[in-house]
């Protein structure tokens, strides 16, 4: 988008909005406003104006900004276009003008045609397709050798069409909200990969094509969440430079021991996906700082998770979990959040978790503040919602970090002795500026 109006473009602006009589009814109107803001105060105002005007009817306003698209002085001075919404079903021919295009989104339109001329933009490095209800391999594309960025999500495709192999600079490539059922085999072309997002699809055949992408050493992120997916198989090890791995939203029903070989996973998220054990192997994946396992169906987890030395976050909450190995104190966890289990305690290792500092452990059996937390120094957040704590230590106070505290108020009881100073407590965190949220439900 261009530069956002200056004050006196904003004064000359509403000038022109008393000469017009407010925007205008018609078209034709809205076209003769676009033309008199284009010349006098340039393609980015006009576009800036268009864009973020809301008294235009969708129809006036697509007709208008096509008008100042094709009517600009200097389409070489201009980067990017956004001609998305429009209701196109063809590349408007000004588009070639912009000879300098390096963004082109051209997303949610009926568009099925793309012209061969499109070459002519050598600069384009960012294709924005997303939305056009594409369907067949047949659909063609010219070669525009420089394109980095490549969106085809949101369309009808069952698989990958063969042309796009011939961009072979991709690096970008979203596929999300199609039909495909398993990875393209022509990924391998691809030796710039650095991402593919292929979410919402219907990937019965997830694993069958990973061999084809052992090569590429810049594929470091799959974006595969709500895709049907229910395993994760063997051959995911052939993905061993994945950094990220997003299969939350899945229906998880085997999972394979060699996850442990993807020894450069940075961050793995696996919530909302019927989990129901983890294999001990996951403790082999090193690197891993981001574990996202809320909303599955966990019992237990293995003693050797705690191995996972360089986890900084992880999210159990909405489980079935009755403990948490004792060797936790082990890990550098920062953030832990274990809420809505079957927890009645905390592992006494817990208070060896020096660099925690947001922990939430509400909607648990835990019924005493766990004391484990009164020796961490760098905690900011505590959550204990939701349970049934009815006494808050003084000794809370020597939490010097702390920012947040979270409780359930009308559980505290207030005539037990280890109360006796409970307001007293709750004011000298409140002047220290603890923000508290005394939550209560009627």
């Amino acid at each position: 988008m261009g530069p956002i109006l200056t004050k006196n473009l904003i004064v000359k602006s509403i000038y022109l909005f008393l000469v017009f009589g407010g925007l205008a009814s018609s078209s034709v109107l809205a076209q003769d406003k676009s033309q008199h803001i284009l010349r006098n105060y340039g393609f980015d105002s006009a576009r800036s104006y268009l864009t973020d005007h809301t008294t235009l009817t969708p129809d006036q306003k697509s007709a208008s900004l096509l008008w100042v698209y094709e009517n600009n002085p200097n389409p070489l001075s201009v980067n990017d276009i956004s001609l998305s919404n429009l209701g196109l079903t063809e590349i408007p021919a000004f588009v070639l003008n912009y000879g300098n295009l390096n963004v082109l989104d051209l997303s949610n339109n009926s568009i099925t045609v793309i012209p061969n001329e499109l070459k002519k933009l050598k600069q384009l490095r960012n294709l924005n397709l997303s939305g056009n209800s594409l369907q067949g391999v047949d659909f063609q594309l010219p070669r525009l050798k420089r394109i980095k960025t490549l969106d085809l999500s949101r369309n009808e495709l069952q698989e990958l069409p063969t042309w796009v192999k011939r961009i072979k600079r991709i690096a970008h490539l979203d596929l999300g909200y199609n039909n495909l059922q398993s990875l393209p085999k022509v990924l391998k072309k691809f030796r710039q990969l650095e991402s593919l997002d292929v979410r919402k699809n219907n990937l019965i055949n997830f694993g069958d094509n990973f061999r084809t992408v052992k090569r590429l050493k810049s594929f470091q992120t799959l974006i595969a969440y709500n895709a049907q997916v229910k395993q994760i198989p063997d051959n995911i090890a052939w993905l061993k430079h994945l950094k990220i791995i997003d299969l939350s939203m899945n229906h998880i029903q085997s999972f394979s021991t060699e996850i442990g070989n993807l020894k450069q996973l940075e961050e793995l998220y696996l919530h909302n996906s019927h989990i129901k054990a983890l294999p001990p192997e996951i403790s082999e994946c090193q690197r891993l700082i981001m574990l996202t396992l809320q909303k599955n169906e966990l019992i237990r987890l293995p003693e050797e998770f705690t191995e996972l030395l360089n986890l900084t976050s992880l999210y159990l909450n909405n489980n079935q979990l009755e403990y948490l190995p004792e060797g936790i104190g082990n890990m550098n966890l920062s953030e832990v959040y274990i809420y809505h289990n079957k927890l009645t305690s905390l592992p006494t290792s817990f208070s060896d978790l020096k660099d925690l500092v947001h922990v939430r452990f509400d909607n648990t059996f835990i019924s005493e503040f766990p004391v484990q937390l009164l020796s961490l120094n760098h905690i900011e957040s505590i959550n204990f919602t939701d349970s049934d704590i009815s006494i808050l230590p003084e000794e809370i106070l020597s939490l010097q970090s702390l920012e947040l505290l979270a409780f359930r108020e009308a559980k505290i009881d207030r005539q037990h002795p280890s109360n006796e100073h409970y307001d007293e407590l709750l004011k000298k965190l409140d002047e220290r500026g603890v923000a508290l949220y005394l939550i209560d439900y009627q």
